[in-house]
Parts: structure tokens; C-alpha cells; sequence
């Protein structure tokens, strides 16, 4: 099958490399620009556009595909269906009606629950125990386009964001390539409209912990953040990061307010919350590296009854 494949991170490049691997023709490959990253603020490209290069296929990487050059690029092409995986770009009308088998989605959740860009932190964030991807075909409006296919999977309760992004790019591959041996023979089915949730990018302020919270969800949220992000408070007006905790549901706090130190022990603190109490064993203040908490207060003593902030 003739394809223009349309993706950005690494859970798309999990998908192309499988529709490659099964014989599938790609005729070109489009992402998101370079963008600059880091403290250089260097020019980094995304993985899309890495192993695209690497495997010599034709990359493009425009700042919008809402333009005329874009629209000859395709019908020059004439693929048989686009794919499209966490591309990060609307795709203009003009350019759906193109395809045979017009634009097919892989999304990271059982829509219509979900539509959005952070299906898969949302779904952390929230706790749930299981997720999934959903091939459908892209139509105007916010993932709302019918479904050709699901395929669901339990989410482990130690996983954090990387760990679920890879388990939903090896599962929507598999579940794609199955789709397409089968697309002649496939209707979609139009989502419950009324059913839709959304799950909108997390903004910086995001990860600042609110105390009144559980200590449950705060490790939720901490699992949709990490590897290359986490969870962070103040005590004594400096940035503190958590990097590990977890929580105890039972764990008596007495009257101490949210955010209050209620335990210090050797290789963790205890932190109440609004229920449960929150363990800290990993931190990282600002402009350091990650270390163990009882290397962090060798440094900054704390003591029982100091209080976390969510503010400087």
C-alpha cells in the first residue's frame, strides 16, 4: 500500500518502522520542524525526522501543511492512506479528500474518551487501570472521526509516562497493520459523541503540587510526568522537585494541614496530604542533580511540622 506517513515523537516512530517492516510502500515522511531544545537551546530534530533520514526516506518538515505546496506534494504522490501518529498539526480539508482510504489515526485511547494531545499522561493522571489505541479515520473537528478498530491493554501501576507511551506505540503498530490487511472490508463505526472527554496538553504549572490533593493522586500525577519531568513544591522559598514517592493510605496524620512534614526517617519523609501521606525518597532541588532525600537534608535540614509551599 502507497503511504504518507505523518508523525512527530518516538511512539510514532514505533509505527512507521513496523509499517516498513511488513512491507508497506512509504512514499513520504512528514513531521514537525527542528526545534530548539536544552539549555544551548541547540536545534534538535525530532525522532520522526531521525530515523526518516536514516532509512533515506523523503522527509518533509513544514511549519504548516496548510499551504499549496503541501496539497501538490500529495496529489503527485497519490498515496493509497495516510497515517497519521501524534503528528501535532490540523490537517486542512483539502488535503482528506486526497487519499483512497483517506486519513487513518492511530490514537492513544479508547475514544471517544480521551480525544486530544496527552491521552496517554491524562490516563495516568487519572489512575486508570487501563487504556488502550484506537484506529480511526481523521475528519474534521478534535479526534471525532469514526473508529475502524480498538485494542485495549492494562496499564501496570508502576509505569510511568515512557513506560506506557512505549506499550501503546508496540500495541497501535500491531493493531494499524491488522487494520490495513483488512481495510476493504472494514466500516467505521461513528463514536458516541456525548461520551468525549478531553485531554489537553499539561501546562508548566502542572506538576506544582496541590497538598489538599490525596497522596494517590499525587503519584499518579507524578507517574504522567515522569521520566523527563516530575511532580515539584517550595520549602523555604526554593524549588524542590520529587522524583520518587509513593504513598500509605492508612498512615495516621493528626490534624496537620496538607503539605505539613509528618515523618523523617532514614531513606524517606512523610508528607501529609488531604488523604493519606505522601513518601518522598528521591528529590532534586533546582539547578542539581537527582539524589537520594537523606542526601538532599544532609544539606537542608528539615524537621517534623516544616511545611511545603506551592509557591515561592
Amino acid at each position: 500500500m502507497k503511504i504518507i506517513y505523518m508523525g512527530t515523537p518516538d511512539f510514532a516512530v514505533t509505527i512507521l518502522e513496523k509499517l516498513m517492516d511488513v512491507g508497506h510502500d512509504i512514499k513520504m515522511v512528514f513531521t514537525q520542524p527542528d526545534r530548539p531544545k536544552g539549555r544551548g537551546k541547540k536545534l534538535q530534530a525530532p525522532p520522526v525526522a531521525e530515523f526518516a533520514k536514516s532509512h533515506d526516506l523523503m522527509l518533509y518538515q513544514p511549519e504548516s501543511v496548510k499551504t499549496s505546496e503541501v496539497e501538490e506534494l500529495f496529489l503527485e504522490a497519490k498515496p493509497d492512506v495516510v497515517i497519521v501518529a501524534a503528528y501535532g498539526k490540523i490537517i486542512p480539508d483539502n488535503l482528506l479528500v486526497i487519499p483512497k482510504y483517506g486519513f487513518i489515526n492511530v490514537h492513544a485511547s479508547i475514544l471517544p474518551k480521551y480525544r486530544g494531545a496527552a491521552p496517554i499522561q491524562w490516563a495516568l493522571r487519572n489512575g486508570d487501570t487501563e487504556t488502550g489505541v484506537s484506529i480511526m479515520k481523521l475528519e474534521s473537528g478534535l479526534d471525532e472521526g469514526p473508529i475502524f478498530n480498538t485494542a485495549t491493554i492494562k496499564i501496570d501501576m508502576n509505569w510511568n509516562k515512557k513506560d506506557l507511551f512505549e506499550a501503546l506505540a508496540v500495541l497501535g503498530a500491531t493493531t494499524l497493520v491488522k487494520t490495513l490487511d483488512k481495510i476493504d472490508s472494514l466500516s467505521p463505526i461513528p463514536q458516541n459523541h456525548q461520551d468525549a472527554t478531553y485531554a489537553p496538553m499539561f501546562g508548566k504549572k502542572d506538576g506544582c503540587i496541590d497538598f489538599s490533593m490525596a497522596a494517590k493522586d499525587i503519584v499518579n500525577l507524578n507517574r504522567s510526568l515522569l521520566p523527563d519531568d516530575s511532580i515539584y513544591t517550595f520549602i523555604n522559598n526554593k524549588r524542590l522537585a520529587f522524583k520518587r514517592v509513593s504513598f500509605f493510605d492508612n498512615m495516621k496524620q493528626g490534624n496537620s494541614i496538607p503539605g505539613t512534614i509528618v515523618s523523617i526517617e532514614k531513606k524517606s519523609i512523610g508528607i501529609a496530604t488531604g488523604e493519606g501521606v505522601l513518601f518522598v525518597s528521591e528529590v532534586q532541588p533546582a539547578g542539581k542533580k537527582e539524589m537520594p532525600v537523606q542526601s538532599f537534608l544532609n544539606g537542608h535540614p528539615l524537621k517534623v511540622g516544616d511545611i511545603f509551599s506551592n509557591e515561592s
